[in-house]
């Protein structure tokens, strides 16, 4: 596995957690209670952004966990696919080097 890969398996789980905070899950460990400590600040100056996402909230809490995970996963695939990332406030996680990129690209 090179660390691309790693840096994909750690975007699903970026992504399954913002769901899960969408989705007013409680965090399941100190990782994810600091990514909604770092939503819920985004969140707090822009009020206006909870309002908007009311209908994929509600829709995000019919689903079981092991549905927002499969959503994530399915994101980040169709990300990867279309060479798209999600937006930086996801998460921190670290940009690969560009030889990263040019393996990936080669491979």
């Amino acid at each position: 596995m090179t660390n691309l890969d790693d840096w994909w398996m750690e975007q699903v789980q970026i992504e399954e957690a913002s769901l899960r905070y969408s989705a007013d899950l409680p965090a399941r460990d100190e990782r994810e209670r600091d990514l909604y400590r770092s939503w819920a600040g985004r969140d707090a100056a822009d009020p206006r952004a909870a309002e908007d996402d009311a209908v994929y909230v509600a829709y995000l809490r019919t689903r079981t966990p092991e549905q927002l995970r499969d959503l994530a996963a399915a994101t980040i695939a169709a990300e990867r696919e279309t060479g798209t990332v999600a937006p930086d406030w996801l998460g921190e996680a670290e940009q690969w080097s560009s030889e990263e990129a040019e393996l990936e690209a080669g491979s």
